[in-house]
Formats: structure tokens, C-alpha cells, sequence
């Protein structure tokens, strides 16, 4: 299983979610830091392009962990 750990403390925004899960995935440069590039970026793992910087094995399980959560939802509902 892999296992990618999420700052909650550096997500802010929209603009700083974008940035932590660039920063945790190894997202490349060009990556379009909306929704619709997220999701496509995500659905990606999978494939060995080069371009990501976690790689799932076939049938591999991928964990996100988010830490320090309980003010999260109050924060930014």
C-alpha cells in the first residue's frame, strides 16, 4: 500500500490545496491546479508516464492520510 500524507495546516484555499497535492504527488510543472486536472491527475496513477511522481503498482491500494482534521471542516467548510 502506498501512502501519501497531506498538511491540512497548509491548505488555506483553493489556490494552497492545489499547491500541497502538487507538492505531495510530485505533480509536474504544468499541472493546471483546478478540479478537472486534479481529478485527471489522480485518476493517472496508474499509468507510468513519467509525469507522476507516485506510481501505483496494479491492484495497489493508495492511502491519504490528512493530518490534524478536527478544525479542518470548521475552517474550510
Amino acid at each position: 500500500m502506498a501512502t501519501v500524507r497531506i498538511d491540512r495546516d497548509k491548505i488555506t484555499d483553493v489556490a494552497s490545496f492545489h499547491l500541497v497535492f502538487k507538492e505531495a504527488f510530485d505533480f509536474p510543472a504544468f499541472y493546471g491546479k483546478n478540479m478537472n486536472v486534479w481529478i485527471d491527475w489522480m485518476s493517472s496513477l496508474l499509468d507510468d508516464d513519467g509525469l507522476n511522481g507516485v506510481l501505483l503498482k496494479e491492484n495497489e491500494t493508495l492511502q491519504i492520510e490528512i493530518t490534524k482534521t478536527e478544525d479542518f471542516i470548521k475552517r474550510l467548510p
